[in-house]
């Protein structure tokens, strides 16, 4: 019968045969069963989909929660220096005492950033003829600036008329 024979219901293979038979040579006489092996896990098409969109929402939010945590450290201002040797004041009591309250210096204006600009976008825009590298130098130390990071809202004195 090619290798297998029927035992009752249950089909038996030669290899199992064998091993019940050698056991049985040797004096063992407990049963030996046949071991089933499982086939590898496979994943239907929905598991699999199941699977991606998990990593997906998992990837989402930890992504959120770094970038939300790294905003919030970019937001942070560092102390003032003092005053420069040129004699522009430091850049604290600038920005308290004109942003807020006082008129605004000769050859400067109070710019307030919208969505999506950059410090580099502003002096570009304002820089009428000069360096843009000179200006974002100057608009950060006219107004405290520890970085180049700006904020929709946030008030700038900027060079120019």
């Amino acid at each position: 019968m090619s290798g297998q024979r029927k035992a009752g219901r249950r089909q038996v293979s030669a290899a199992t045969d064998e091993r019940v038979c050698r056991a049985a040579r040797r004096g063992k006489h407990a049963m030996v069963t046949p071991t089933a092996s499982r086939p590898p896990l496979r994943l239907t098409r929905r598991g699999r989909l199941a699977v991606l969109l998990l990593f997906l929402v998992l990837a989402s939010f930890s992504s959120a929660v770094l970038f939300t945590t790294a905003s919030r450290a970019d937001g942070v201002e560092g102390p003032a220096g003092p005053a420069p040797a040129d004699g522009v004041p430091a850049a604290r009591e600038v920005r308290a005492d004109v942003l807020r309250s006082g008129p605004v210096p000769a050859g400067f204006r109070v710019v307030v950033v919208r969505s999506h600009d950059t410090l580099w976008a502003i002096a570009s825009r304002h820089a009428r003829g000069r360096d843009p590298w000179d200006t974002v130098a100057e608009i950060r130390r006219w107004n405290g600036m520890p970085d180049s990071v700006v904020h929709p809202g946030q008030r700038l004195l900027v060079p120019g008329e």
